[in-house]
């Protein structure tokens, strides 16, 4: 085999193991001027499941009908996997509701997770960044730097707190000028 061959046939099997990765959900995490996104270092998920109240988040199209009362409620089922149900109230008052089902991708730190709505139709990437030692609070986001969530047990949260998160968030690479408040009245 020529050197030139030896070089395609090289190439060939790089792609091929690519593919394969992404096929398998495995995939590097993203790196950029910040580094490698952290995560939690341990998640567990029966303390984690129950509803969780959304604080703060970056904007997504997928929350553009949400006006206000955004929650989502975890559920651990018998498979291992996460049931999801994620409401809010909309403009027009009506309460909104999706439901959607969330697989656990690195079981050494229940940290990562893949979370597939209806609506969305696609696996998206869901890290839980950081989780308070009492499990009141938590920061989700995702390898891309997209998405944010601050997420409470309760509807409110402390500022100095909510201020700290913030601050952990830039430290991870998000932009927290993006960040909105969301309204909530504990309905």
């Amino acid at each position: 085999m020529n050197r030139q061959q030896t070089l395609v046939f090289a190439g060939a099997g790089a792609t091929v193991a690519a593919a394969a990765g992404l096929v398998l959900g495995l995939r590097k995490p993203r790196v950029t001027e910040y580094g490698v996104m952290r995560t939690a270092e341990y998640v567990d998920l029966e303390r984690y499941a129950g509803r969780w109240f959304e604080i703060a988040h970056i904007p997504s199209r997928y929350e553009r009908h949400c006006l206000k009362n955004a929650t989502v409620d975890y559920a651990v089922r018998p498979d291992g996997k996460i049931h999801v149900e994620a409401r809010c109230t909309q403009q027009d008052g009506t309460v909104d509701s999706t439901r959607g089902v969330a697989q656990i991708v690195d079981t050494a730190t229940n940290a990562k997770w893949r979370i597939k709505y209806a609506r969305a139709g696609r696996w998206m990437d869901y890290w839980v960044l950081e989780v308070g030692p009492d499990y009141r609070w938590a920061v989700v986001g995702e390898p891309k730097r997209e998405f944010l969530w601050v997420l409470s047990r309760t509807p409110g949260m402390d500022e100095a707190l909510y201020d700290e998160l913030r601050r952990n968030a830039v430290t991870q690479g998000y932009d927290s000028d993006k960040l909105v408040r969301t309204a909530q009245d504990g309905a």
